[in-house]
């Protein structure tokens, strides 16, 4: 009857703050069986952190990427499939791989230690996943290089060697030997480089023909790289003479005969090339080339040649069109200075969204050469297109796209001078736009000037954007050393919450318009400058602030606000604030919402091991099933830090607790018009008391872990939680 072979409430926990919806805890659904099922606990916490720090990398929060990695990467040896972790942070590539991504913007310590981690999982992965695991090791000897920690990478890559022996498949085989060469290729190893690719080369003459063509050309570019220019040209020569395998090999010959400067040899390998395509992208570099060796007059020529090829119509090579080709053209001259030779091209690409590119990298040409007139002309004119379009569905992707770039050239005073028109596209800047606008111009200690431009915004009928932006202002100046200033806008921003709110009352008595607006100021406006105060470090203020907030109508009328996003707990829950979601998930008057939130603050404080806050909040819940989950959670999250001392103790409480849970043992909802669809609770006595009988054993007290099993009342659910518990014993 009771679906649970073990208590993953922390799971549960962690997992529910990154949501706007609260679930109940849950219990993972297990099949019944007969036989001792592996034990997923560790694979389903490992998951949930790794996914935890996918979520973080994606969003660009590297501390909690490295520190939930970290953690995740201590359990994936004991997982059933290691491999899925490696694969997931080693091979998946999206515009790269998630390593290569950490590798862009994490510290050079932080990373060797992640690499080191999964250089040791991969060690262990075995003959079944040779494949992966040479794949990985290449991928790990890549990252070492980048970071200079050349003798790791050659340990990486003599792994993979060891590794590709058991690899199954001629062309898996064949793929395999390339990683490992160009891995070799990359390190001062000319020796070992030349031996994987002749390995290599065997292993593709063994594959089927059909099949050849892509390994010959990878093999020839690697033997480019290499500068042994005469092997590349003789596995160019296996390929047909006018197919683009043929002109890509030659392409690679050419682009690292540029790479060391010999660009007579680099022209040559560019006329033998047949295919336009790849034609036109070796002629664009070698024109980028012959500008930097001062030989302005063959550049020219060789872009004409370049640009005669991207007019030709319907041109294409794989996904790579003719419009690319152009906009890629437009970025090698803007590379050299060509920037109105680029507007040309640029104003005659027939796909908008290739243009907008080529437009982004002329008009950011335009800003580092100072000509702020000339960039602002181009956003304008990008403005214009974007109102002129017939189909107003795309409007606002385009204006976001628009302002993104304004926002990365560091146009602010165009937002200003184009307001009007921008207010036509769409629902024009928003306020999380403008807030986002204000957080970049704010960058760099340049706290004074956002605040100058901000105060110039015709905002005047958006008040709590007022407050957010100038607390926006705030941390960024905070953030540059000017704590001070910082504080003093602070302070002046909330002396003018009360002119704000009648101004508002005022403006809403002569327009009409959301009657909520006045009492927004001090619910959101006020909790703003708290979360500010809170980032800054000043725990006085934003307790002061939070009461505030918490006796405010707005929040004495909770009930009414339903799924509200904007809300202060929801501010303080993002921004990982824990103490303070904690004194406004405290403060919610409504019962129901209140339990919720501080379920929230449990996993938060559990994630951060805040052990205090979380058992604080064990009395607060109102039932003695939730009481019961957040023990549990607390017990397991001390397993997991291997203090099991401390785990049995809060093991015991929810024991003592879960007995005192009301009715049936196991109990069931009733779905449906007839309630003809039986769903077991997640969260009744028996499921509980099970869990609890399970984590015992798992924590080697397996007469504890009998006497609470035995202590079920029902046969069959007694049955099945001793063999569960019997499974955790011999696990």
């Amino acid at each position: 009857m009771i679906r649970f072979t073990r208590f993953s409430v922390l799971l549960t926990l962690l997992t529910v703050t990154g949501l706007q919806a609260y679930p109940a805890i849950e219990l993972p659904v297990v099949a019944q069986t007969s036989i001792c099922a592996p034990d997923q606990t560790l694979d389903t916490d490992e998951y949930a952190l790794r996914d935890q720090a996918r979520v973080a990398l994606d969003n660009g929060d590297l501390a909690t990427t490295v520190r939930t990695l970290r953690e995740a990467l201590l359990i994936t040896p004991q997982t059933q499939y290691p491999h899925n972790t490696v694969e997931q942070w080693l091979l998946e590539d999206n515009n790269g791989t998630r390593i290569e991504q950490l590798l862009k913007f994490s510290d050079k310590k932080q990373t060797t230690q992640i690499l080191d981690q999964l250089y040791q999982i991969t060690q262990r992965l075995k003959p079944n996943h040779s494949s992966i695991k040479t794949r990985a090791f290449a991928a790990i000897a890549k990252s070492y290089i980048v970071l200079n920690q050349f003798p790791s990478a050659i340990n990486a890559l003599n792994q993979a060697r060891d590794a590709v022996r058991f690899v199954q498949g001629t062309t898996e085989k064949a793929d395999r030997l390339l990683d490992i060469a160009a891995g070799y290729a990359a390190l001062p190893q000319p020796q070992i480089a030349q031996t994987s690719l002749t390995q290599a080369e065997k292993a593709i003459q063994q594959i089927q023909q059909s099949d050849r063509a892509v390994r010959l050309v990878r093999l020839a570019t690697l033997h480019a790289e290499d500068e042994n220019f005469t092997k590349a040209r003789a596995i160019a020569a296996k390929l047909p003479k006018n197919s683009e395998s043929h002109a890509i090999v030659f392409r690679a010959i050419a682009e690292n005969y540029i790479r060391i400067k010999q660009l007579g040899n680099a022209d040559q390998a560019i006329q033998t090339i047949t295919h336009p395509m790849q034609k036109a992208i070796a002629l664009g570099k070698v024109a980028v080339a012959y500008e930097r060796a001062q030989q302005p007059g063959i550049a020219t020529k060789r872009f004409d040649q370049a640009m005669a090829i991207a007019a030709t119509p319907n041109l294409v090579s794989g996904f790579y069109t003719s419009e690319m080709l152009r906009r890629d053209l437009v970025v090698n001259l803007v590379e050299v200075g060509r920037r109105d030779a680029a507007r040309r091209l640029a104003i005659n690409s027939e796909m908008p969204s290739f243009k907008k590119e080529a437009y982004k990298v002329i008009l950011l040409a335009d800003v580092r050469a100072n000509e702020p007139v000339k960039a602002k002309k181009l956003l304008s004119q990008q403005l214009t297109e974007i109102l002129n379009q017939q189909d107003s569905s795309w409007h606002r992707f385009e204006l976001v796209n628009l302002i993104n770039t304004a926002t990365e050239a560091e146009q602010f005073d165009w937002f200003i001078q184009e307001w009007n028109r921008i207010s036509k596209v769409d629902f024009g800047l928003t306020d999380q736009d403008v807030e986002r606008i204000t957080t970049s111009h704010a960058q760099k200690g340049r706290h004074i000037q956002a605040l100058q431009w901000t105060e110039k915004l015709p905002i005047a009928n958006r008040p709590v954007l007022q407050i957010r932006l100038k607390s926006t202002i705030a941390l960024a100046a905070h953030q540059s050393g000017q704590t001070a200033w910082a504080k003093n806008l602070l302070q002046t921003t909330e002396q003018q919450i009360s002119a704000l709110m009648k101004a508002s009352r005022d403006r809403l008595q002569r327009e009409g318009g959301d009657t909520n607006e006045p009492d927004d100021i001090e619910y959101i406006g006020v909790a703003v400058l708290a979360l500010s105060y809170a980032q800054i470090g000043d725990t006085g203020t934003t307790q002061r602030l939070l009461d505030r907030v918490v006796k405010s109508k707005m929040n004495q009328n909770d009930m009414q606000l339903g799924g509200r996003i904007d809300n202060p707990f929801e501010l303080f829950r993002e921004a990982n604030q824990i103490d303070g979601a904690f004194q406004l998930a405290n403060g919610s008057v409504l019962p129901e919402k209140r339990f919720q939130r501080l379920q929230t603050v449990a996993g938060m404080a559990l994630a951060q091991n805040r052990f205090d806050m979380a058992t604080s909040i064990v009395p607060r819940l109102n039932s003695a099933s939730g009481q019961t989950q957040l023990l549990l959670a607390i017990a397991q999250r001390y397993t997991q830090l291997k203090q099991t001392d401390k785990a049995l103790p809060f093991l015991a409480q929810a024991f003592k607790v879960a007995q005192t849970i009301p009715g049936e043992e196991s109990q069931f909802d009733r779905l449906g018009a007839e309630g003809g669809t039986v769903i077991e609770m997640e969260n009744d006595r028996g499921s509980l008391i099970e869990a609890i009988a399970v984590q015992y054993a798992r924590l080697k007290q397996p007469a504890q872990a009998l006497k609470v099993a035995n202590t079920l009342k029902e046969k069959k659910t007694r049955d099945q939680a001793l063999e569960k518990v019997r499974c955790a014993i011999s696990s």
